[in-house]
């Protein structure tokens, strides 16, 4: 009987959350109690995305600190607001790498077809390794930022 109550009870809870999210995602009262410095980002109309720190927040605008400058944004401007998450550094050069790396090798066996069959370069194993190592680094770029979090604010 334990058993089943408590799975009644979680299958309530799931089904009523939504519920919850939906009903404060129109509410700009939820912006006004984002405290200051919480990383957020910010899609206004006009499919502009600003991605920063709070600086404040009243009834008619909010005001983003972002390595751009800062932005006052106003509540008519805005489509939709969530929380930011830093993006993972070793997931991006880890994926950079292995691109890179496939691409690599993929031009390097080109390369290699194309030679001679008498010639002692292995240019491929160059190539892949140049691969890789351009893709990481073009994966650590990519680490740098904010992906989107939960939503906290949408006018839709």
């Amino acid at each position: 009987m334990k058993k089943h109550l408590s799975l009644l009870l979680i299958v309530a809870m799931v089904s009523v959350f939504p519920l919850c999210v939906l009903a404060q995602s129109d509410n700009w009262t939820s912006i006004r109690a984002l405290p200051r410095g919480t990383d957020v980002i910010v899609d206004r109309r006009n499919d502009d995305r600003i991605d920063g720190t709070v600086a404040s927040v009243s009834d008619s605008e909010i005001v983003i600190n972002s390595d751009r400058g800062a932005f006052i944004v106003g509540r008519a401007n805005v489509d939709r607001i969530y929380y930011a998450i830093p993006r993972s550094a070793r997931k991006h050069v880890n994926r950079g790498a292995l691109i890179g790396g496939a691409v690599g090798l993929g031009v390097g066996v080109g390369v290699s077809t194309l030679q001679s069959t008498n010639s002692e370069a292995m240019p491929g194993a160059v190539i892949f390794l140049a691969g890789g190592l351009l893709g990481g680094w073009i994966g650590s770029k990519r680490a740098k930022g904010m992906d989107k979090g939960s939503l906290i604010y949408s006018v839709r």
